[in-house]
């Protein structure tokens, strides 16, 4: 019996957080991002929701008085959802924080992460990444004490969605 006891040392970096929308485009997880940048990234959205009943945070002036919240933005795309923590005055207007990308299937957007699009095979995932366990898709990263989450989501062989989050 032989035994293999090389550890292939996990190397991650910054691109495990970032979607390629075109060569020179891209969004990332933990960037700052309005609505004229992210249209002009990624185009007009299919809709923005507001998660009215979570608030993140609150902005208070001075004298200790609320003046803006940090809520749930969902920015919905064909084949892609960004959720950002914002400030919302409305669809056009607000700015936040994007916490959070999914990619599921889509005939009209089919970005890659590291490389890799829904729809791949899942043994492309693990040529690319040959220190994930076969079957486990998700790892997480750290980068400038900030830990993000990537996970390929698998149905009959091959990737059928993407998810990254910052999770602090």
């Amino acid at each position: 019996m032989i035994t293999i006891s090389d550890v292939i040392p996990q190397e991650t970096n910054i691109d495990i957080a970032t979607v390629n929308i075109n060569q020179s485009l891209v969004v990332r997880c933990g960037l700052e991002y309005d609505y004229s940048a992210i249209t002009r990234i990624c185009g007009k959205p299919i809709s923005c929701y507001l998660n009215e009943d979570v608030v993140i945070d609150e902005i208070k002036d001075d004298e200790g008085n609320v003046t803006d919240l940090i809520q749930p933005l969902v920015v919905s795309y064909n084949g892609m959802n960004l959720v950002f923590n914002a400030k919302y005055k409305s669809d056009k207007e607000w700015i936040g924080e994007l916490v959070s990308i999914r990619m599921y299937s889509s005939s009209s957007s089919n970005y890659p992460v590291c490389g890799i699009k829904v729809g791949d095979s899942e043994l492309g995932i693990l040529e690319h990444f040959p220190m994930i366990n076969y079957g486990e898709y998700h790892f997480e990263f750290e980068r400038a004490r900030t830990t993000y989450s990537l996970e390929y989501g698998i149905s009959d062989k091959m990737v059928e969605s993407i998810v990254i989050t910052k999770v602090n």
